[in-house]
């Protein structure tokens, strides 16, 4: 059904988020039930996830399962961030894939074609995992849950593999993706980590 959101009525919309529900007063359509996400309801969702946030944190955990042998680099690379912990790297590594290199076509393919497939491999194989949460706030949580809803993978899935293709990229000795880390991730991570 075509439907061009002309006719509305006020009505309660109702919103699950990681079994939470969130319910705010916005215009259905009458012909599509679909609701109106204006700038009224996005700014009550973000509040409401916020005080979730803060009540709740363990939902906006995500659970990984990392190699030893990616750890062992995790733990080399913050020493160059005093106090800057694990988590918060593993955190800043997955925001700027996903929010910097995968959301650009040409980066991703530059990114994917310099890739060393034997320290990605290294990074896999390991049979020794550690568990390790990575707190996201929710904004990025709910960017986590819309990528996996649409790319079919758990969020879990997504992150591992962002940190795994972003430390393959960080480890490698080979100088054209040492000069891709340099001009197109460095200075990201270098600013977010700076904050943490």
């Amino acid at each position: 059904m075509d439907c061009n959101h002309k006719n509305f009525s006020k009505e309660d919309a109702e919103l699950d988020f990681l079994g939470m529900k969130f319910n705010h007063n916005t215009l259905v359509c009458n012909d599509c039930g679909a609701y109106l996400r204006g700038k009224d309801f996005e700014s009550a969702y973000m509040e409401w996830l916020n005080e979730r946030y803060h009540q709740k944190r363990d939902k906006f955990q995500v659970q990984c399962h990392l190699s030893k042998n990616l750890t062992m680099c995790l733990d080399k690379f913050i020493e160059d961030y005093p106090g800057v912990t694990q988590a918060a790297l593993m955190r800043a590594l997955v925001t700027v894939y996903i929010n910097h290199i995968d959301i650009n076509t040409d980066l991703v393919s530059r990114f994917n074609s310099l890739m060393n497939k034997d320290i990605l491999s290294s990074f896999n194989s390991d049979d020794d995992r550690k568990k390790v949460n990575i707190q996201f706030k929710p904004k990025m949580m709910v960017q986590l849950i819309s990528i996996s809803e649409l790319v079919l993978q758990r969020p879990s899935q997504i992150c591992e593999t962002s940190i795994i293709k972003m430390m393959a990229c960080f480890t490698s000795q080979d100088e054209n993706l040492k000069t891709f880390w340099n001009q197109e991730i460095q200075g990201y991570i270098d600013t977010i980590l700076k904050a943490a």
